[in-house]
């Protein structure tokens, strides 16, 4: 079976804060990313379609030093569930589609997940 994905996802456990327009606040951690969307656990229940304004955190490489020291990068941006599934009491896996990113924070994004692609 042919991959369907346009972008290529890594297995990656991110802090993410997801807001709902109810303003409901959740945060855990991704268990894999990609330039369009993400996958996590949580503990309450997102229906599909429900939008969300999303915060994730990125640990990268420093730009223009030669040690291998990192720097944690904010990436905003909104998202819709487009999966939601029962995993057990009180704990769901939900699949989010990355649908309004500004272009600043695609490259960031991107270029952590270029420097991450390679580790695996």
């Amino acid at each position: 079976m042919q991959e369907r994905r346009k972008h290529p996802r890594i297995p990656k456990n991110l802090p993410i804060k997801l807001l709902s327009k109810d303003s409901s606040l959740i945060v855990t951690k991704t268990k894999n990313i990609s330039l369009s969307g993400a996958y996590c656990h949580t503990s309450s229940y997102l229906s599909p379609m429900t939008i969300l304004d999303i915060t994730m955190l990125l640990h990268t490489q420093k730009s223009n030093t030669n040690n291998s020291s990192q720097q944690a990068v904010k990436v905003h941006c909104r998202g819709v569930v487009v999966r939601s599934e029962k995993i057990r009491d009180n704990n769901y896996a939900i699949a989010i589609f990355f649908n309004e990113i500004a272009k600043k924070e695609k490259e960031k994004l991107e270029k952590f997940i270029e420097q991450h692609k390679q580790v695996r």
